[in-house]
């Protein structure tokens, strides 16, 4: 009995779930085909959208091609134009070209002729002045020369009397140096014949000195002489003298004694 009620119970619950899961299925279901629908909803509009928009650049595409066209039409008809139009001008210019050749050649050629011609007179002229040139040079140097000649002589000229001049100074000096010089021998020899005559004076003066002492010396002994001979003649009477002298005078010398009686007697 537990058994089956287990069972039964088992069934139940089975079948609850299987009820339960189709319930779950069937919302599921339905929930998916609401989502699918409006999906496909979506999907054509931005299906429409697209289409458009398509459809737009489809028409801007033509646009600009066609645009594209006209305007490489435009440049090729330009083009062309301009091609024209340099060809005339090529052509133009080209006939300008020789025209102005042709007038330069001419141009040329004049302009030769005359600068020959201007040349050719040119050279005479030139000739002419050089040969002019040539003798006022020539006069010139002359000139030059001449003046050199008389600055030179002049110079000299001039030369010759510093020279005068300067000999004539040196002579001068020379004379006044050497009267100078004649000056100082002459007092020189003035010095010295005043010095040699002192000399001599001088020499004169000891020379008369020695005589002189010579002479006294001499004097002297003269009277010496004399008196020893006076002595020696009377000497008895000279004794007397002497003792009658030296009691008088009181004096011991011999000598002394002698010339006072000396002096006495010649007295």
């Amino acid at each position: 009995m537990m058994m089956m009620m287990m069972m039964m119970m088992k069934m139940m619950m089975m079948m609850m779930m299987m009820v339960m899961m189709m319930m779950m299925m069937m919302m599921m279901m339905m929930m998916m085909m609401i989502m699918m629908m409006m999906m496909m909803m979506m999907m054509m509009m931005m299906m429409k959208m697209m289409m458009m928009m398509m459809m737009m650049m489809m028409m801007m595409m033509m646009m600009m091609m066609m645009m594209m066209m006209m305007m490489m039409m435009m440049m090729m008809m330009m083009m062309v134009m301009v091609m024209m139009m340099m060809m005339l001008m090529m052509k133009m210019m080209m006939m300008m070209m020789m025209m102005m050749m042709m007038m330069m050649m001419m141009m040329m050629m004049m302009m030769m002729m005359m600068m020959m011609m201007m040349m050719m007179m040119m050279m005479r002229m030139m000739m002419m002045m050089m040969i002019r040139m040539m003798m006022m040079m020539m006069m010139m140097m002359m000139m030059m020369m001449m003046m050199m000649m008389m600055m030179m002589m002049m110079m000299m000229m001039m030369m010759m009397m510093m020279m005068i001049r300067m000999m004539m100074m040196m002579m001068i000096r020379m004379m006044m140096m050497m009267m100078m010089m004649m000056m100082m021998m002459m007092m020189m020899m003035m010095m010295m014949m005043m010095m040699m005559m002192m000399m001599m004076m001088m020499m004169m003066m000891m020379m008369m000195m020695m005589m002189m002492m010579m002479m006294m010396m001499m004097m002297i002994r003269m009277i010496r002489m004399i008196w020893m001979m006076l002595v020696k003649k009377n000497s008895r009477h000279n004794v007397n003298l002497v003792s009658e002298c030296a009691k008088k005078k009181k004096l011991c010398s011999h000598r002394c004694v002698l010339c006072s009686c000396t002096d006495n007697h010649v007295m």
